[in-house]
């Protein structure tokens, strides 16, 4: 038997009825972005290079250690300054390798939201983090770059 909903109507009548309590959770319920994973400056031609995540200092991590089961299912990114050439492009990484599918900015597109088409899972303890890389025609160098993991956490 489920949790029994009591609603109180007044002159001392009540209504009665199932509440499915967690059987109502949307799919996306346990929806969040985790970051932001930041770089500022980042020069053209840079081979994919681990994120900071939360600062930009030299000694921040690169990683978030997962503390429960999930799954990424894509990665929002941005740029500060709008971009005249070349392109930033943003992978999620799962232990330090790239997975699922890359956001790309360009001189087009300042913000993206990339979901993958094949969502990626994880376990407790596994590394998450975001590479950046850049194309040889990338610019402005002085731009900053930020970027989110989008992740459903199991229930």
């Amino acid at each position: 038997m489920g949790t029994v909903l009591v609603e109180e109507l007044g002159g001392g009548v009540s209504r009665e009825s199932n509440f499915p309590g967690a059987g109502i959770e949307s799919k996306n319920a346990r929806l969040t972005q985790l970051g932001p994973y930041r770089q500022d400056n980042p020069p053209a031609s840079q081979a994919a290079t681990a994120q900071t995540l939360g600062a930009v200092d030299a000694v921040a991590p690169t990683e978030l250690v997962a503390f429960k089961a999930g799954t990424i299912v894509g990665v929002v990114a941005r740029s500060n300054a709008d971009l005249t050439a070349g392109t930033a492009t943003f992978s999620a990484t799962k232990g330090g390798t790239i997975v699922g599918t890359s956001a790309v900015l360009s001189d087009l597109v300042q913000q993206v939201v990339t979901e993958f088409a094949t969502p990626v899972d994880f376990v407790a303890g596994d590394r998450l983090g975001i590479k950046l890389a850049t194309s040889v025609a990338y610019a402005p160098i002085t731009a900053d770059m930020s970027s989110w993991l989008m992740i459903r956490w199991a229930p």
